[in-house]
């Protein structure tokens, strides 16, 4: 707020990041939202194979962590144990951090042999193309372009409550929102989608679209040309 006077416009990847600066005392009238942009081309090859994963068993549920704490990861594996409960043909995929003590927690869980632990990989478009479900298990307020990716792959996701997480999707319409942390709540979540093929490929579709539409390439950048035109003839 203290360099208003210098500056014509603030611009807010997220909803939340545009109501903090508007808290923090900026004009609401200099604060604009432009989301983060994506090239859809590297992922809706992934989009175009869907409606068929849909249809097939068994389905496959995955996250991205680079959490060296290792509790996004643990929490990933709680969830997974009670889904494999209910639903125990279900495989689950896990991608970022790579760390052995991972494999250890699915070992306590006694689920390690449902569970692929990846560490980092660079062919991330590939690996959104293999998932039916993307979780997101962070327990921490912010952003995620892993998410934006696995809506742009159309991939039902499920969302934490969370400030900048949460800002994209619309509950029960492109993903389903839950408690941050809550395993149990994740898992019904999950269930909830595997047991409705129809429900979670409209979902998927949908996720796609909002993504092209709001956050493709051209879309982000007409915007904020037209934000910095704006600010040029001030």
């Amino acid at each position: 707020a203290g360099f208003e006077p210098y500056v014509d416009k603030f611009v807010a990847a997220c909803n939340s990041l545009k109501e903090d600066l508007v808290r923090a005392g900026v004009d609401q009238r200099k604060v604009f939202m432009a989301p983060p942009a994506i090239d859809i081309g590297r992922w809706e090859s992934a989009m175009l194979i869907k409606p068929a994963m849909f249809l097939t068993r068994p389905y496959k549920v995955g996250a991205i962590s680079m959490d060296k704490t290792l509790k996004e990861q643990e929490l990933f594996l709680k969830i997974a144990k009670a889904v494999l409960g209910k639903l125990p043909d279900t495989n689950f995929l896990i991608l970022g951090v790579k760390d052995e003590r991972i494999r250890g927690m699915a070992r306590s869980l006694g689920i390690s042999h449902k569970v692929d632990i990846l560490g980092a990989r660079s062919d991330i478009p590939e690996v959104m193309a293999m998932l039916h479900i993307f979780v997101e298990t962070s327990l921490r307020e912010g952003f995620s372009m892993s998410l934006i990716e696995a809506q742009a792959s159309g991939v039902a996701c499920v969302v934490p409550r969370l400030r900048g997480l949460s800002d994209f999707t619309l509950h029960e319409r492109n993903g389903l929102l839950v408690e941050p942390g809550a395993s149990e709540c994740y898992a019904s979540a999950i269930e909830s989608l595997i047991s409705n093929p129809p429900v979670c490929h409209n979902m998927s579709r949908i996720a796609f679209d909002y993504v092209n539409n709001n956050m493709s390439l051209p879309v982000a950048g007409n915007l904020l040309q037209c934000l910095y035109e704006e600010a040029l003839e001030v």
